[in-house]
C-alpha cells in the first residue's frame, strides 16, 4: 500500500481525536520521513529497525519507535495491516536522572523573574508542574478557586485534568487580567487574543536562569516542572496523586521522579546519621587480631 495516503489518514486521525500538537507534531516529523524513504510502506520489522537506526540518540530513537508501534497498531485496527513492530524490541535507553532545582536555587530563580508576567510564568511552571505547552494555552477562564482547568493536555478527552492551585500563584495570575476577557490566554504574545509561543516562555526560563547565577541545571521549561514533581515526592505526597498532577499515562514514568528522592536521601544521610563524625578511627586488622587475647571483650 502506498505511504503518503495513510500517513495522511493516520494525523488526520490524530487531530479528530484532540491530541496535542507536540503529539501530532512528533508523528509528522518522524513519519513523513518514513514516507520519503518508502514510496510503499514496509511490512518487515528489518526494514524498520534499519531506519530507527540511523537515529543516534537513543532517547530520540526510543520516541520515534513508539510512534511507528501506534502508527503500525492503526492501521492493524482499520485495515487489517500486518503489524511488523510486533516483532521489534524498543530500543534501548539510558537511565537518566531528571535534573531539578534545589530549593536555594528555586528562590533564585523566582526571585529573577522581575515582570508581573515573567514572574507568573515561572510561579506557574514551579508551583503547579506544567507542560510548557499547556501554560502557553491558559486562559482566565482556566484559573478556578483552588485549581487549574487544563483543556489543551493528554486527558482532554474527559474534559481536560484539575491541578491544585495556592492563592499566591492564582492572584499572580489574576493579576494580569486587567479587562481581558476570561476566553484570552494569560500569556499573551503580539495580540492579547494570541498566546505566547512555547519558545518565548522558554526565554522567560532561560533569562532567569543565568540571572540566577544557576550553573549545570539544563535552562529549559521542564527543569521547573521536574523540581516541582520532586518536592511533591520529599514533602510526602503520593505518587498517584502526582501522575494525575502531572498528566501522565502511564505511573512508569512518574515513577523516574522517585530516583531524585532517593538522591535526596543519600544527601540527609550523610549530613543527619547519628553515626556521622563517630566513625572516624578505623580498626586496624592488627587491633582486632589483639582484641582477641583482651579478656575483658566477650569473644562469641
Amino acid at each position: 500500500m502506498l505511504t503518503k495516503p495513510l500517513i495522511d489518514a493516520y494525523l488526520e486521525c490524530l487531530k479528530n481525536e484532540g491530541r496535542s500538537n507536540n503529539t501530532i507534531g512528533l508523528c509528522s516529523s518522524l513519519l513523513r520521513r518514513l514516507e520519503r524513504e518508502h514510496e510503499y510502506l514496509s511490512t518487515k520489522p528489518e526494514t524498520l529497525e534499519r531506519f530507527l537506526s540511523r537515529f543516534k540518540h537513543d532517547t530520540t530513537r526510543n520516541d520515534y519507535y513508539k510512534v511507528l508501534r501506534w502508527f503500525y497498531k492503526w492501521l492493524s485496527g482499520r485495515y487489517s495491516f500486518p503489524n511488523p513492530t510486533d516483532e521489534m524490541r524498543a530500543p534501548k535507553v539510558k537511565k537518566k536522572v531528571v535534573p531539578s532545582l534545589s530549593r536555594n536555587e528555586l528562590e533564585k530563580f523566582i526571585r529573577q523573574a522581575y515582570t508581573m508576567r515573567d514572574r507568573a510564568i515561572v510561579l506557574v511552571l514551579s508551583g503547579c508542574g506544567l507542560r510548557v505547552s499547556e501554560a502557553v494555552n491558559l486562559t482566565f477562564g482556566d484559573v478556578l478557586d483552588d485549581v487549574l482547568i487544563i483543556k489543551d493536555a493528554k486527558g482532554a478527552k474527559s474534559g481536560g485534568r484539575k491541578v491544585p492551585l495556592n492563592q499566591e500563584i492564582k492572584q499572580a495570575l489574576l493579576d494580569l487580567k486587567d479587562g481581558h476577557d476570561v476566553s484570552e490566554p494569560i500569556f499573551w504574545g503580539t495580540h492579547p487574543t494570541q498566546p505566547l509561543k512555547q519558545a518565548g516562555i522558554a526565554g522567560v526560563v532561560k533569562k532567569a536562569f543565568q540571572s540566577a547565577g544557576i550553573e549545570g541545571k539544563r535552562a529549559s521549561p521542564q527543569t521547573p516542572r521536574h523540581t516541582f514533581a520532586r518536592n511533591w515526592i520529599t514533602q510526602g505526597g503520593d505518587i498517584t496523586s502526582l501522575q494525575r498532577i502531572l498528566g501522565h499515562e502511564n505511573l512508569a514514568t512518574t515513577q523516574r521522579y522517585l530516583a531524585l528522592v532517593v538522591e535526596d536521601l543519600v544527601d540527609k544521610n550523610q549530613k543527619h546519621n547519628p553515626l556521622s563524625g563517630m566513625l572516624d578511627q578505623r580498626l586496624s586488622a592488627a587491633d582486632d587480631r589483639l582484641s582477641l587475647l583482651d579478656p575483658n571483650i566477650s569473644q562469641w
